[in-house]
């Protein structure tokens, strides 16, 4: 019987539940978790209905104050502050660091000291320092085990994947990009507060600006774009469904929208990209139609434009050079999480990578 199981550190916060969720349903083994609230807390978090996404279909139970049982299996429960004092045994394989917070690979890396077989650390959000950074459907095959960085990877954060997807497909197309211009409509998130004592500004009723990572990401998966990637954030009042709209500059044989739109709707099906991308065939999108899609690209068909800016390069007689408009969308809880949950069962299967 294969005993290599998965820890989660943050398990009663929004991404540790749904990436345990999809771990649950995905035939994972998980062997312990951490969370500073109680083990109470933790069962309420992940057992009562779900404010956005309904009632999950799983069991989840309170056994004593150090296991719960999810479904048939029996989880023990810790409640440690230190990665270093979490005692995750001879077991556990891999942990999904989910809080937040020990998003630095020395920070992440103290998760070894109570781990005897622990091989990896995977970062929910994008990692600080010298660190892969992995994507399912993009590189996830970069991974080596037997290469002594790879025992910290970062997974990235929602708003890069949702653009990684498409721009490997264009890659795969045989597109030469130029440049990348991004602006993304996010939904609230936990970093916000209902109202700001500093500026009065609160998250119910305010569109924010914010900063986004998303360039230097980007350029990890793709370091072709280094110094062609632009991004603009703005936070909106909604709980859950973002949206990102790039304007992509863009050299290839073909690039016209109804082109594109047939090889985005193609790459659904393409096992080159995991599963990690879907479309939208109707006229307009809401976040609503977003909630509960675990893809990490939801692309919006009718609203991909192409604008030929120029054709006719002396060594490339038959390519064109085009203004590429793509709007895609993405359920900013459950796609992440269905990713991160992903490449960790990626990562832990025997003689993976390399």
């Amino acid at each position: 019987m294969d005993k290599r199981k998965i820890g989660i550190n943050g398990i009663a916060g929004r991404v540790g539940k749904f990436t345990a969720y999809e771990l649950f349903r995905g035939g994972a083994i998980i062997g312990a978790v951490n969370d500073l609230a109680s083990t109470d807390e933790i069962v309420g978090a992940l057992s009562h209905r779900d404010g956005v996404h309904g009632d999950l279909d799983w069991v989840v139970e309170k056994i004593d104050e150090v296991h719960i049982g999810i479904g048939n299996q029996v989880i023990e429960v810790y409640h440690e502050k230190d990665p270093a004092t979490i005692l995750w045994g001879d077991e556990i394989i891999a942990v999904d660091e989910c809080t937040g917070f020990f998003t630095e690979r020395t920070a992440a890396e103290r998760h070894f000291a109570g781990g005897s077989c622990l091989e990896t650390i995977l970062i929910s959000a994008p990692g600080k320092g010298d660190m892969k950074t992995l994507v399912m459907g993009v590189n996830h095959t970069a991974y080596n085990p037997n290469d002594a960085r790879d025992n910290v990877i970062s997974n990235a954060s929602c708003t890069t994947k949702a653009m990684a997807v498409p721009i490997q497909v264009l890659y795969d197309l045989g597109a030469n990009l130029h440049y990348v211009d991004m602006v993304t409509v996010h939904a609230a998130t936990n970093t916000q507060k209902p109202l700001d004592f500093m500026s009065t500004y609160g998250v119910l009723d305010t569109i924010q600006t914010a900063s986004s990572g998303a360039s230097v990401a980007l350029t990890k998966l793709f370091p072709e774009l280094d110094g062609k990637v632009r991004c603009f954030a703005m936070r909106v009042p909604t709980r859950d469904g973002s949206f990102v709209k790039m304007e992509i500059q863009a050299e290839s044989d073909n690039l016209e929208a109804e082109y594109l739109n047939n090889r985005f709707r193609e790459a659904v099906n393409d096992p080159r990209y995991c599963g990690r991308l879907s479309v939208f065939e109707g006229m307009e999108i809401a976040s609503h139609d977003l909630i509960g899609n675990v893809a990490s690209s939801v692309i919006t068909l009718s609203k991909t434009r192409s604008t030929e800016v120029h054709r006719g390069h002396p060594r490339y007689p038959e390519n064109m050079i085009s203004d590429v408009s793509l709007v895609i969308g993405y359920d900013n809880e459950r796609g992440p999480s269905k990713d991160l949950a992903m490449l960790t069962q990626y990562v832990m299967q025997p003689n993976q990578g390399g």
